[in-house]
């Protein structure tokens, strides 16, 4: 009796014992689980957190980017403001005819300059050494037969054309700016609907179906392939009329592009004529008697005569009023921004044409 008094309180305390440990069970989960909602809610506000200042993070160095962009035009328009500046001294001293040729300063290099911490690339090329891609098609639309002539040539002038279908190409482009039926051209059906109209921006070249990207964009140069240029650097969306080309900075695809009389012999003959100067005047083309320039005219005609000065429909020059300004805004070497203007430079000074940004903000 007296050992059957003992065993009951051990028997009670061992319950009470278990009580309290599965109490203690369910509160230490229970803790658990509060303390994995608050690691897990603090994550997520450092995540977001963190997301928030790289977002505005961004956002100020594309500001801070565009800013040094616009820093870098204005450093152009003072190179062009200079050179004009200078061409009429030196007119006025020796009496030479004034030019705009690759070797003066606003084009001989691509130039640097600081801003802030960032460093803003600027390259100033010669608009009218380009021809005009939206003189292929009239104020109504329809395709203008010469332009289009100049547009083969200059596709067939491609030393790739190899590679592919020049023909193909030119009715692709042709057909995206002529007036034809929404969507309907003499290649099919676009997947994207054709533009029907002269193209806002060279950017457009790239959504042409058909149109080799390759065409377009260029080539930089690897072992394999020496380096083209595409059609962004070989076209303009145009400016005054008629359009002048500076025969100072041409390239060797547009010079061939101008004449079904123009060849190879000639424009090297050019090329390496301009290389030791700069042609003052086009009456300095034929009184230099380039090699075989006025070759296959017939009646009379010359070189000149066909792509003279206004109002000749290939009109020549030697001098520029329109330039394209490729910009590019880096820090530590890592590109925040690019845009290009195109600017005309008047007696007056440098005015903004056109002004396309392409912000391509990096990651941190």
């Amino acid at each position: 009796m007296k050992d059957r008094q003992t065993q009951v309180p051990r028997s009670a305390a061992t319950s009470r014992t278990s009580g309290r440990q599965a109490v203690s069970g369910a509160a230490l989960l229970l803790v658990l689980g509060i303390l994995t909602l608050l690691v897990t809610l603090a994550a997520s506000l450092a995540f977001d957190s963190s997301l928030r200042f790289t977002d505005a993070r961004s956002r100020a160095e594309r500001l801070q980017a565009q800013y040094a962009l616009r820093a870098g035009a204005v450093h152009a328009a003072f190179l062009l403001r200079s050179d004009r500046s200078n061409d009429q001294r030196e007119g006025q001293e020796d009496g030479t005819h004034p030019t705009d040729d690759p070797g003066e300063p606003w084009g001989s290099a691509v130039h640097e300059i600081p801003v802030g911490d960032l460093v803003v690339r600027i390259r100033i090329t010669d608009e009218r050494a380009r021809l005009p891609v939206n003189d292929l098609v009239d104020a109504q639309g329809a395709v203008q037969e010469a332009p289009r002539e100049r547009m083969r040539r200059l596709l067939d002038s491609l030393s790739w054309r190899d590679r592919i279908d020049p023909l193909l190409c030119l009715d692709a482009l042709v057909d995206w700016m002529d007036r034809a039926p929404q969507g309907e051209t003499e290649l099919g059906e676009y997947e994207a609907h054709a533009r029907n109209a002269p193209l806002d921006t060279l950017d457009e070249l790239a959504r042409i179906p058909f149109l080799d990207p390759l065409v377009v964009s260029g080539w930089r140069g690897t072992d394999e392939l020496e380096p083209f240029p595409g059609l962004v650097d070989l076209l303009t969306r145009g400016g005054t009329q008629p359009w002048q080309v500076n025969v100072n900075t041409a390239p060797r695809e547009v010079l061939l592009a101008l004449s079904a009389g123009m060849t190879e012999a000639k424009v090297q003959a050019i090329l390496a004529y301009r290389a030791a100067h700069p042609i003052r005047s086009l009456d300095e083309l034929a009184e230099a008697k380039i090699q075989g320039i006025d070759a296959g005219y017939e009646d009379g005609q010359t070189f000149l005569g066909e792509l003279g000065p206004p109002p000749g429909a290939n009109a020549l020059s030697v001098t520029t009023d329109l330039f394209r300004v490729d910009l590019e805004a880096l820090r530590e070497g890592r590109t925040l921004a690019r845009a290009r203007q195109c600017v005309v430079r008047t007696p007056e000074g440098v005015n903004e044409v056109d002004w396309d940004l392409d912000p391509i903000v990096a990651g941190p």
